[in-house]
């Protein structure tokens, strides 16, 4: 695996290997799986598929490609055994992401835009009341633009949150995040502040991605690789 490089790899849920048998699950996941509703427990088989079959092809054969996935106290992934790599997963309706770094944090977010969320509700409570007004006043000119504005932020807070540790709703997140760039630049897909960069992508039929990364190293090149 090429170091300085985050390997991201997506699929819809039809191209996913489907193992309703459980077999890509560790015993610590199966028992997860009995407290989940119906829907959940095939999302997170079908997110642990994922997972499997991107290490598969990664490390092909090297005993990194079998490592048990865990989940730490604060709901992020990590590699049992494997502390230098970095992983996150994400999904939203029937699209899935898996990202993997070397020596490095990383943290993934993918969002399938719509309308049927409080979005200004949202941003006044997590980025402020004059973020909320900016969405409002997009709303009245351009329902498109004022939807990639909300997803722009919080994908980016999704992928940061994945990468760094800190809480969703950590006070601290709003100092870290580039917010006057992702504000100001609606086309830039590239963003660095301290040692955190975001990188925006729209694989091919897919939704908006937003990958975070943390490296002392230059700015981390996201790879792309379609499963199924």
């Amino acid at each position: 695996m090429t170091k300085k490089a985050v390997q991201l790899f997506f699929a819809e849920a039809s191209q996913i290997r489907n193992d309703s048998d459980q077999s890509v699950l560790s015993a610590g996941e199966r028992t997860r799986l009995q407290g989940m509703s119906k829907s959940r427990r095939q999302s997170f088989i079908l997110g642990r598929s994922l997972i499997r079959q991107s290490l598969e092809r990664v490390f092909r054969g090297r005993p990194e490609s079998g490592a048990e996935v865990l989940t730490t106290a604060s709901g992020a992934l990590e590699l049992k055994d494997y502390p230098k790599f970095s992983i996150s997963l994400s999904h939203s309706q029937d699209f899935f992401v898996f990202v993997l770094a070397e020596e490095a944090s990383v943290g993934v977010d993918i969002e399938v835009e719509t309308f049927d969320r409080p979005h200004e509700k949202i941003l006044g409570r997590v980025f402020s009341k004059e973020i909320a007004e900016k969405f409002v006043s997009l709303e009245k000119d351009d329902t498109t633009k004022a939807l990639s504005f909300f997803y722009r932020l919080w994908t980016a807070r999704e992928a940061f949150v994945k990468a760094s540790g800190l809480s969703l709703l950590s006070p601290e997140v709003n100092d870290c995040l580039p917010i006057e760039e992702l504000c100001s630049d609606a086309t830039k897909s590239d963003f660095q502040r301290g040692e955190y960069h975001w990188t925006f992508l729209t694989p091919p039929n897919f939704p908006l991605v937003c990958v975070c990364s943390k490296s002392t190293s230059p700015v981390l090149v996201v790879q792309t690789s379609s499963i199924g």
